[in-house]
């Protein structure tokens, strides 16, 4: 019988030990520790005429304006802000404080849309003050974060060429002449990338494009011209052309192409990770708002 009852409470304890550890419990008593303190700090109704700067309120204040809640952030920011920038700051926060409890005194919030959001989006950034502080940064799931969405870090192709201009305002035919004449002409002096500025027109937008995406050259000189310098038929670092784009006619080297591809993630390892802990924030945030509304009763009547 005793080892029995000692069995049954071996269980009951492994269940308790499961229970303490749910990450989801941690949230919700780290968000009743943060809204507590915040309620204790900032009682509803206060119209006591002493207002207190402190350091804590001063980083407090400095979050909310920046709406950025990192500690070491809003330290960094208060550290470096002169003696007049300092008294600035508490000025603001003076005043601030000395309109809310007057507003508060006169129950303006009630009813009152604009004060409505304003509280609502104060709230909000306590939420997202919550959240940020439960997020992990491994590595681990940071590169499975990578792995779920690596069509959003695709590199783009790119291409670097430069190009001779022949204006078509003589009509196309003159222009064909002429940039056959300059394509000869280049070739036998072997002309090298530098030198296509002093050939043809001037034309519109650059004369040298480095490491260019298909949608800029396209917005620059049209879809035709794009797909033949971004064709492994165009020959590499050769005089080629002439090709017809939006603007007239152009004679052709393209010394560099390279194709799109999929970064490793080390390449890419901050932009991803900054990615996902903003995916994370948004999921924790939505899991504690849930949990506040969850401790109300909602009565529709329409």
């Amino acid at each position: 019988m005793f080892q029995t009852n000692l069995a049954v409470a071996l269980q009951q304890f492994g269940k308790m030990k499961t229970f303490f550890k749910d990450p989801l419990l941690h949230f919700f008593i780290l968000g009743g520790l943060i809204f507590g303190l915040y309620a204790y700090k900032h009682p509803l109704g206060d119209t006591s005429k002493t207002i207190i700067v402190s350091h804590p309120q001063l980083l407090e204040y400095i979050q909310y304006q920046r709406q950025n809640f990192n500690d070491t952030e809003a330290k960094k920011v208060l550290k470096a802000l002169s003696a007049s920038q300092k008294q600035q700051l508490i000025n603001d926060f003076v005043k601030d404080e000395v309109l809310l409890r007057e507003a508060k005194a006169l129950h303006l919030e009630q009813g009152d849309r604009v004060m409505r959001k304003r509280l609502l989006q104060k709230l909000d950034f306590m939420t997202q003050a919550v959240s940020e502080k439960m997020i992990e940064h491994d590595r681990k799931a940071i590169k499975a974060f990578f792995a779920q969405h690596q069509s959003n870090y695709t590199v783009s192709p790119s291409i670097d060429f430069t190009h001779v201009y022949f204006s078509e305002e003589q009509g196309f035919e003159a222009a064909k002449q002429r940039a056959y004449r300059t394509l000869k002409e280049v070739k036998a002096k072997q002309a090298d990338f530098a030198s296509a500025p002093l050939y043809g027109d001037q034309f519109m937008f650059h004369v040298n494009y480095v490491a260019r995406t298909p949608e800029y050259i396209n917005s620059h000189f049209g879809e035709d011209f794009k797909a033949v310098i971004f064709s492994n038929d165009t020959p590499l670092n050769s005089w080629v052309g002439p090709f017809r784009s939006e603007h007239g006619m152009h004679v052709v080297m393209v010394s560099k192409r390279q194709s799109g591809y999929i970064p490793h993630i080390d390449e890419v390892y901050g932009q991803v990770k900054k990615d996902y802990i903003k995916v994370q924030k948004q999921v924790r945030q939505d899991k504690v708002i849930q949990g506040i509304i969850d401790g109300y009763k909602v009565k529709i009547n329409l």
